[in-house]
């Protein structure tokens, strides 16, 4: 995999170690912690920080929590009941547990025109002064799309690697169930991919003549954006990532039966799919660093090539594959990930309170003292 590897060594918790972690962690001294996150409808919105604020531990506890709107014009701003539920439960569980308000900031997602502009403005949202004092930045991204929480944490990433030791700690936080995802239904898509702020292949004019590879992370009800991305690439390559395991123990058939198109083509090669630990996004990490490095080194004798990936899977794989781009571009390696928004999402109440026993808390330590940071 060449030389050395970012997270060869890496930090992961999930289920009761998460809990475990933090009240240690939490303990082990005076700890000023930052926490991001978004207020959106989905059931696990405050799952996270009402584990973690609720733990004893010496130092300054802040929230900053996103308002997702939709326009600009003010007259427009309808709230969603259930946003609406989560943004009072926030407050009350903050004032009653920490003595502190949330700090709210408004990420605008589409404009005027009905255009999608949520990863613009969301690695604009957070400056460095909301970060000042802090030891630690925890990123929740439990009711964050791709579009919102990838160029955050690139941003995010980028401005503490650029620090002096000590560096400031970067968490990952994320409440992940397969099977409520697998019930959010997205209501309408893009025309047409795009590729979120930070991710886009550099140099497009330069790169027209390299072979495009593809890599889409699989998931359910993806299938339009899917067939979206793979219209207006036309890859020579296509790799895709099956969760293997996985939670739900036929996921990956019943994938493939979903996106039976793709692995009947009599042109698709059985040998490119990726199988990887839905649980695990090092793990996907090294894999895909793994098939970037190879197709990389494989096509610089033949002219070259462009890697796309696509993150049509949860959101713990995504931050396998947000990785895997984040350390291949620190290599001047061409890759990018393409994205298809979605306009809307929609839960079925009944789904919203069946599932919700199927939480799992993950935390991923992408950056500090672990790392020698």
């Amino acid at each position: 995999m060449g030389a050395g590897i970012r997270w060869e060594n890496n930090f992961i918790r999930k289920g009761p170690e998460f809990c475990k972690f933090w009240s240690d962690y939490l303990a082990s001294g005076k700890k000023n912690v930052c926490y991001i996150m978004g207020i959106g409808f989905d059931p696990r919105t405050n799952h996270g920080i009402t584990k973690i604020f609720s733990l004893p531990g010496e130092g300054d506890r802040k929230c900053i929590a996103f308002k997702y709107i939709k326009e600009n014009l003010v007259q427009d701003r309808t709230p969603n009941p259930h946003v609406i539920k989560h943004t009072e439960q926030l407050e009350k569980y903050l004032k009653d547990t920490v003595g502190i308000d949330p700090v709210y900031k408004e990420l605008i997602t589409r404009s005027d025109e009905d255009k999608s502009i949520a990863s613009i403005n969301s690695s604009k949202i957070i400056e460095s002064t909301d970060l000042e004092g802090f030891t630690d930045i925890i990123i929740d991204i439990s009711a964050m799309s791709r579009g919102v929480f990838l160029p955050l944490i690139y941003k995010m990433l980028s401005q503490i690697d650029k620090q002096v030791s000590p560096k400031q700690n970067l968490h990952i936080v994320v409440a992940e169930n397969p099977v409520l995802d697998s019930s959010i239904e997205d209501k309408g898509v893009e025309e047409q991919m795009t590729f979120p702020h930070g991710f886009r292949i550099p140099e497009i004019a330069k790169t027209e003549a390299y072979s495009k590879i593809w890599i889409p992370m699989l998931g359910e009800g993806q299938l339009d954006q899917f067939r979206i991305i793979n219209k207006e690439l036309e890859p020579v390559a296509v790799c895709p990532v099956l969760p293997f395991p996985s939670i739900k123990l036929k996921r990956g058939d019943n994938l493939i039966n979903y996106y039976d198109h793709l692995f009947n083509d009599p042109d698709f090669e059985p040998n490119n799919i990726i199988y990887a630990d839905e649980q695990n996004p090092f793990q996907i990490y090294r894999l895909l660093t793994r098939t970037i490095d190879q197709y990389h080194n494989t096509f610089k004798i033949l002219g070259g090539c462009k890697i796309i990936l696509s993150t049509l899977s949860s959101k713990l794989m995504t931050i396998g594959a947000f990785m895997a781009f984040y350390e291949s571009k620190k290599q001047q390696k061409i890759v990018g990930i393409a994205h298809v928004e979605s306009i809307d999402h929609h839960l079925d109440d009944q789904c919203r309170t069946e599932n919700s026993e199927n939480d799992i808390l993950y935390q991923i330590w992408l950056t500090g003292e672990p790392y020698g940071e």
